[in-house]
């Protein structure tokens, strides 16, 4: 497939290159990957080729000498498996060039690999740029909304100021990077919030990255009540240890807050949460939920307002902090411990749940929780809550843009984290299924949850790219991304993909895909799962990544954290081949072990195997060339039947303690 990678392109004309150290060279590069305009977009080094010090030479040579252009390091870190992951953008003539990063990735003094994109700045040299003031009025006339949310209360939600940057080349008409200014417009009627690109030239509108993310797909249009915002009286508080009954998930422990005034409120100063009252309105009328015993009992809160949303939203979101603290050692979905804001009972019977870009929003649903009435419930299960988080988590690392496959990645990236956190928060609980979306909260007739990731055409979505239920994506399919017109191009139809992949990953399965290809995929849990998915979002994906470049990337991150001898690289590669990616077991690489010896090769009946040393009980399995399983066992006295197996290639898997031994044979 097209790569949609931004290019890498070199500056137009004569260029000096006496500064490379020629690092792109045969000896030192393992693979080179290009994009659609034949440069370069992922680069891999054999091991010691190239020293990690000179990432600044690698991007240089990549680039070419561009005047006035400066590299700038985002960020550097090391992760747990040793790898140091270096993050750059690029200013040109101190005008910061948007979206687009380069990141490249290190270990034991030596560059592995990089990838990233960056645009051929082809800009005037002394451009006339319309004022900021009339950018910004040109962006809330391509809103056209009734309200904007500066306009209600200008010391909560201030007026946005206009940013002057450049905009990557794969983001506009033309294909070339544009002077523009960035804006951020937040409209509550009706509900929207973008980043508004305006051509600083022209003003012309050049791009609309959508900032709320909702957990639902679109089904109608929502105006908010009229009012005004309001500001809360600042509290002194006192962290204490209360519980609650929460709507979905029963009794459960909560840390709550004791104001000044004897009443306790939720607000969790250990994780920096904050639940607040928003009183079916859109922020206009704000108030704590309070209480006298700090015991949030059913006979109090589960009334006709569903205030007992509340508690679920205070539980759910300390339980998805827990989690990326304890697995991944994150602080909050910036990795900087900033504020997690939820309001529930956002405007009237709003069917939906949303990340705004600093804070979440809860409707409390047209159902009065009686099946086969109205849509859903109050959109507060801890899935929905992780999954709002999860969108956070993605606008602060791979900030992918919401639409197309960027954006289906995006919707998918949220619905892994709803499920793992909700495998972690809860495990037993016979009311919860980890692998579908908002089971709690569906009160449709014969519908059980948003998305199902086990099954994602139960629900309308593809589990094959571009395979049935794929909505169209492409520029040429999908010209014009809208919300309401085409869910922005399919964002969370098209997640079914990557949904499915890894609910295989971790759990496993077998049968024949759309593309009418079988496979057989060994699940690894759902815990080694998410550690390649967060290695995958956090240092490798980038704000224009389709899913071509999900498949390298999460096969990079199984190599790297389990190595590419393992199960765990070899189920990647298959379930990436199973949803219709890759060449799964067709493309194994075979493994073998000095410790064994297996033979013969061709084989007529039985194959025989010896070893070196005790090492234990084997098992072995057979597999076709499409992957699919055909023979597993026991090692028995040294032998493997294959008699019954008819003529042809086949792949032997034998695993012992400490022992991994893998290779192609052939039946005669």
């Amino acid at each position: 497939m097209k790569k949609h990678l931004l290019s890498l392109l070199l500056f137009a004309g004569s260029i000096s290159l006496a500064f490379s150290q020629n690092l792109l060279t045969e000896r030192a590069t393992k693979k080179i990957s290009y994009n659609e305009f034949g440069v370069v977009n992922k680069v891999t080094f054999k091991k010691g080729a190239v020293a990690q010090n000179s990432s600044l030479d690698l991007l240089k040579e990549i680039t070419g000498e561009v005047p006035n252009s400066e590299f700038v390091l985002k960020s550097s870190n090391t992760d747990k498996y040793n790898i140091t992951h270096e993050e750059f953008t690029r200013t040109y003539n101190g005008i910061p060039i948007d979206l687009e990063t380069y990141k490249v990735h290190s270990k034991n003094g030596y560059i592995m690999s990089a990838n990233g994109s960056f645009s051929l700045l082809d800009l005037d040299s002394n451009p006339n740029f319309i004022s900021a003031e009339e950018a910004f009025q040109k962006a809330v006339n391509s809103t056209n909304a009734e309200t904007y949310a500066w306009e209600t209360n200008e010391t909560l939600n201030p007026k946005p100021q206009p940013e002057l940057v450049i905009l990557p080349a794969g983001l506009a008409k033309e294909k070339k990077v544009k002077y523009a200014y960035k804006i951020n417009i937040f409209a509550v009627k009706p509900l929207s919030r973008n980043w508004i690109y305006i051509d600083a030239q022209t003003g012309q509108i050049l791009f609309k990255d959508p900032i709320i993310k909702h957990a639902e797909g679109h089904f109608d249009k929502h105006t908010a009540k009229e009012g005004a915002f309001i500001s809360l009286k600042k509290n002194n508080f006192l962290l204490v240890e209360g519980n609650g009954d929460t709507r979905y998930s029963g009794n459960q422990p909560l840390e709550t807050s004791l104001g000044n005034d004897d009443r306790y409120f939720l607000k969790d100063d250990t994780r920096n949460i904050h639940v607040l009252n928003s009183n079916q309105t859109f922020l206009w009328d704000v108030t704590e939920f309070t209480d006298d015993d700090n015991v949030w009992s059913d006979a109090e809160f589960n009334n006709e307002f569903k205030d007992n949303a509340a508690l679920d939203v205070l539980w759910g979101m300390g339980k998805t902090y827990d989690y990326f603290m304890d697995v991944f050692d994150r602080d909050s979905y910036d990795d900087n411990g900033s504020p997690l804001m939820g309001y529930v009972h956002l405007d009237f019977e709003y069917d939906n749940a949303f990340w705004s870009g600093d804070f979440m929003g809860y409707g409390d649903g047209t159902s009065n929780g009686e099946e086969g009435n109205g849509r859903f419930d109050a959109l507060v299960s801890v899935d929905v809550t992780a999954h709002e988080i999860g969108h956070g988590v993605c606008q602060e690392t791979a900030n992918l843009i919401y639409e197309r496959e960027p954006g289906a990645l995006n919707e998918s990236l949220s619905d892994i984290w709803g499920a793992a956190v909700e495998y972690y928060a809860a495990p037993n609980d016979p009311n919860k299924d980890h692998w579908l979306i908002g089971e709690e909260i569906d009160r449709r007739e014969n519908s059980i949850g948003l998305r199902s990731m086990k099954n994602p055409k139960d629900k309308g979505s593809p589990n094959t790219y571009k395979g049935q239920y794929w909505r169209p994506a492409s520029y040429e399919e999908c010209p014009i991304p809208d919300y309401y017109e085409n869910d922005y191009c399919g964002v969370h139809y098209n997640s079914g993909v990557l949904n499915y992949w890894f609910y295989l990953v971790s759990e496993g399965g077998n049968g024949v895909n759309d593309n009418s290809d079988a496979y057989d995929v060994e699940g690894i849990g759902i815990e080694k799962a998410a550690a390649i998915v967060y290695c995958a979002e956090t240092n490798y994906l980038e704000y224009d990544s389709w899913y071509e470049d999900a498949k390298e990337f999460m096969t990079e991150c199984a190599a790297n954290i389990f190595g590419d001898n393992s199960q765990e690289f070899q189920t990647v590669k298959d379930a990436w081949y199973a949803v219709g990616l890759g060449d799964g077991i067709m493309a194994v690489n075979e493994v073998k072990s000095k410790n064994i010896l297996v033979y013969p090769n061709p084989v007529k009946d039985f194959i025989n195997i010896q070893t070196k040393e005790n090492i234990g009980e084997l098992t072995f399995k057979i597999l076709n060339l499409n992957g699919q399983k055909l023979a597993e066992g026991k090692v028995v006295n040294g032998k493997i039947n294959t008699a019954y197996l008819v003529p042809g290639n086949y792949v032997l898997m034998i695993n012992g303690k400490n022992l991994n031994h893998t290779q192609k044979f052939i039946k005669k």
